[in-house]
């Protein structure tokens, strides 16, 4: 019967930047300090949500109490595509209203 080979461990080599941070680190526990990364600021947004200056934030801007379709929307705020998504996720949300003559504001906005 012919005998089997034990498997060999493969050597692991360890890079140079791991080797500085051990080597750095000697006194401490292994811990390395978290980055500072800077704090990020948000971009800024309308009365709805939407980024200033997005062709959502356009629709928003077009809005009224009076109801509006979606072509006099696009036509309005300069869209080239309908934004039937953002709208219907606003009325939703509560944020907006809808009715057969097109999309609307509520009275507290």
């Amino acid at each position: 019967m012919a005998k089997k080979s034990t498997p060999v461990a493969k050597k692991v080599t360890v890079p140079k930047k791991v080797k500085k941070a051990r080597a750095a680190d000697k006194d401490g526990n292994g811990v390395q300090p978290p980055s500072q990364k800077p704090e990020r600021t948000r971009s800024p947004r309308d009365r709805f949500g939407s980024r200033i200056g997005s062709l959502y934030a356009k629709a928003n801007a077009v809005l009224s109490k009076s109801p509006k379709k979606m072509s006099v929307i696009m036509k309005e705020a300069g869209l080239e595509k309908t934004c039937y998504v953002h709208m219907n996720k606003m009325v939703t949300e509560g944020k907006i209203g809808k009715s057969e003559e097109g999309y609307f504001l509520l009275d507290g906005e």
